[in-house]
């Protein structure tokens, strides 16, 4: 087993990822053989983002890890897989934008992002990294992409699609909505899905049923990455899956 080196892009088959307990994916998950790291509901958030992923955890890469301060079984968990867990300095509370301070993406040598919104260790992890901060309006980052590749990403959020084309990544805009969030219009593409596998993106519910299913399929075999569902019907956000560890030694 070794950490997966760069956040959201295994090299393996993961052995580990962070997923919401209350979810499906994560029974469908755990019986591929992969550990689960629950994520269970705050009363810091409300609805079914309280156990979203995405929103009370960042993993920065290795065993690196930045979480919010109210979820003290899943640190506790992730400490036993002896991940260094740093606290999150802006308080995780209910409402836009103090529920998503975690929510960038970490993709490559970039980080997209919400500037006003970012808790202030991911500006210090881009500095000490080197990384480009892309600034988007949307706050909600990480649950807007899927991540195919540290080059390509699906999204609908048009700002998000501009700011990466213009850093240079391949993006593919699709259509909002047809994603189901209970309590919300619609949820996220990168809240159903995470990848498994360098060649394999599993999602929560199957991507056909999306209006634009059939371009994000061809869109990520153009990089030899497979669609992969985990479960029949529409597409469901559930805060994403962060995949953790991998299949081989350890690069520590």
């Amino acid at each position: 087993m070794r950490y997966v080196a760069e956040p959201n892009i295994p090299e393996a088959e993961i052995t580990s990822a962070a997923l919401c307990r209350k979810s499906k994916a994560f029974d469908a998950i755990s019986s591929m053989g992969i550990a689960v790291v629950p994520v269970l509901e705050t009363d810091k958030l409300s609805g079914a983002t309280a156990s979203h992923a995405d929103l009370q955890l960042l993993h920065l890469g290795g065993n690196k890890i930045i979480a919010a301060s109210c979820c003290d079984e899943t640190k506790d968990m992730l400490k036993s897989l002896e991940f260094e867990v740093k606290i999150a300095q802006k308080e995780l509370s209910d409402g836009y934008p103090n529920d998503c301070v975690l929510n960038a993406l970490i993709i490559g040598s970039r980080i997209i992002c919400s500037g006003k919104v970012m808790d202030p260790l991911i500006g210090s992890f881009a500095k000490e990294t080197g990384r480009e901060v892309l600034n988007v309006k949307q706050g909600y980052a990480r649950c807007s992409c899927a991540v195919i590749n540290k080059n390509a990403v699906i999204t609908a959020d048009a700002g998000i699609c501009d700011a990466a084309k213009a850093a240079g990544m391949d993006v593919l805009l699709i259509h909002a909505g047809y994603i189901e969030l209970e309590g919300y219009d619609t949820g996220f593409i990168g809240g159903c899905c995470g990848l498994i596998a360098p060649d394999v993106l599993a999602t929560t519910g199957n991507i056909t049923e999306h209006i634009d299913g059939e371009n994000m399929r061809a869109f990520a075999r153009n990089y030899g990455v497979y669609i992969e569902p985990l479960s029949p019907g529409t597409l469901i956000d559930v805060g994403g899956i962060i995949p953790l560890t991998e299949r081989g030694a350890d690069k520590r």
